[in-house]
C-alpha cells in the first residue's frame, strides 16, 4: 500500500505533466489532475495516510518516508522514460532528484508521525488531523495565490485552487466539530432543566411548585 501511494502521486504527477498541454482540444481534467498532484499537499497527504494506517510509531516513520521516496523516484523515472524529460536523461536530473529525496527524508517521517498521531485522544489528535488541511490552505494562500485577474486569464487553475482551499477548510471545520462534539454533549446534558432549577419535582404541575397557593 505504501509503495502504491507513492507511485500514485509521483507517476500520476509526472504523467499529467507530460500530457496536459495548453492547446485547443486539451482535456481539462488532465490539467486539473496535474495541478492537484503537483502541489505539496498531495505529497504530504501520501505520507500522512501511510502513517495513519501504520501499526506502530516506528512503522509510521518508515512508511511515511518510503511513500515519498517512491513518489520522487517514480516521478523522475517516468519523466525520463515516458514523460516530458525523455531528452534530458536521468543523469542530468541527479541534483534535483537528490534534493527532493532529501526533502522526503524530512517530510516523510514528520507527516507519517502526524498521521499516526490522529489516533491520539484530545488536542494532540485534533492538531495532527489539522496538519494536512493547514498545509493545503497555506499553500493556496501563500504560494498559488488565487487572484481576480487569474480567474480571467486562467480560470481552470484558479477554480481548481479555490476548490482545494474550500476542501481544506471543510476538512478543518469537520475535524474541529468532531473534536468539540463530546464537550458540547456533556455541557448540554449537565444543564439543569427549568423545573429542576425551580425545585419542581419531575412530573409535578407548575401550579404545585413550592410557594404557590391554589384557590
Amino acid at each position: 500500500m505504501v509503495a502504491g501511494l507513492g507511485l500514485l502521486v509521483g507517476v500520476g504527477a509526472s504523467a499529467t505533466d507530460a500530457h496536459q498541454g495548453f492547446g485547443a482540444g486539451n482535456r481539462p481534467w488532465v490539467r486539473v489532475l496535474s495541478i492537484l498532484l503537483n502541489v505539496a499537499t498531495a505529497w504530504v497527504l501520501a505520507a500522512f495516510v501511510a502513517g495513519r494506517v501504520a501499526q506502530t510509531w516506528g512503522q509510521a516513520v518508515a512508511d511515511g518516508s518510503m511513500s515519498l521516496y517512491v513518489a520522487v523516484v517514480g516521478y523522475y523515472v517516468y519523466g525520463v522514460t515516458l514523460g516530458d524529460r525523455i531528452d534530458v536523461g536521468l543523469s542530468a536530473l541527479t541534483g534535483v532528484t537528490g534534493y527532493w529525496l532529501l526533502v522526503a527524508t524530512v517530510a516523510g517521517p514528520v507527516f507519517g508521525v502526524l498521521g499516526r498521531a490522529t489516533h491520539l485522544p484530545g488536542v494532540a489528535g485534533t492538531l495532527a488531523a489539522l496538519s494536512v488541511p493547514g498545509v493545503a490552505a497555506g499553500e493556496v494562500v501563500g504560494r498559488l495565490r488565487i487572484s481576480r485577474d487569474g480567474f480571467q486569464s486562467d480560470p481552470l487553475r484558479e477554480w481548481t485552487c479555490a476548490a482545494l482551499l474550500l476542501t481544506a477548510m471543510a476538512c478543518a471545520a469537520w475535524t474541529l466539530a468532531r473534536a468539540a462534539a463530546p464537550a458540547v454533549s456533556v455541557a448540554l446534558n449537565a444543564r439543569p432543566s427549568t423545573s429542576r432549577a425551580q425545585g419542581i419535582p419531575p412530573g409535578a404541575r407548575h401550579d404545585d411548585a413550592p410557594g404557590r397557593h391554589r384557590p
